[in-house]
């Protein structure tokens, strides 16, 4: 079952979301804001990316703001903080309004229960690289630290036991800011 906003509420309250503004909240989803850390591939220093070995991607690290090129990706973090309870999820949508203006959200979103951490999105233009003319698109998506991008959806699950926990198994349990892929 979708969780409504009076829940999300008392999950701020209890402390399971740090950082949350309540004016954020709608009738079933949270918006999250995001944060001042963007990473983008240096594609001056890598080749071909490997699923098994991610510690080879290299990164430029930028704060506060980031303009995403035509079909260029970015990955960004939520400001939020997130405490699961062992029998809540949240998955994460793109906000139609900034889906309206071309930026889109790679739908690998999911807070397990009892994950802990940030949010990282993973965030692409989709403007085409040439205008129909054949010519350049300048057509950059300006992010900024705050930006409302990303909503959460809380769903309710069944108690899940502490071995099954995304504390027990996630691998970015407890991440900080933007986290790069730490492989498959």
């Amino acid at each position: 079952m979708i969780k409504n906003g009076d829940f999300i509420e008392q999950m701020i309250d209890r402390g399971h979301i740090v950082g949350a503004v309540k004016d954020n909240i709608n009738a079933a989803s949270l918006n999250l804001t995001l944060g001042k850390e963007f990473k983008s591939f240096d594609y001056s220093m890598m080749g071909n990316i490997s699923l098994k070995h991610p510690e080879k991607v290299k990164y430029n690290t930028y704060f506060g703001s980031y303009n995403l090129r035509p079909a260029g990706f970015v990955l960004a973090s939520s400001l939020e903080y997130f405490c699961m309870p062992d029998n809540i999820a949240a998955t994460l949508t793109m906000r139609s309004s900034a889906g309206r203006l071309g930026l889109d959200h790679y739908e690998c979103g999911l807070f397990e229960p009892l994950f802990k951490g940030q949010g990282t999105f993973e965030l692409t233009n989709n403007h085409d690289v040439f205008k129909i003319d054949g010519s350049k698109n300048e057509t950059y998506i300006e992010l900024n630290e705050g930006d409302i991008v990303i909503q959460a959806i809380f769903h309710e699950v069944n108690p899940v036991s502490e071995k099954y926990g995304y504390n027990f198994k996630g691998k970015y349990n407890g991440q900080r800011g933007t986290t790069v892929s730490l492989g498959i």
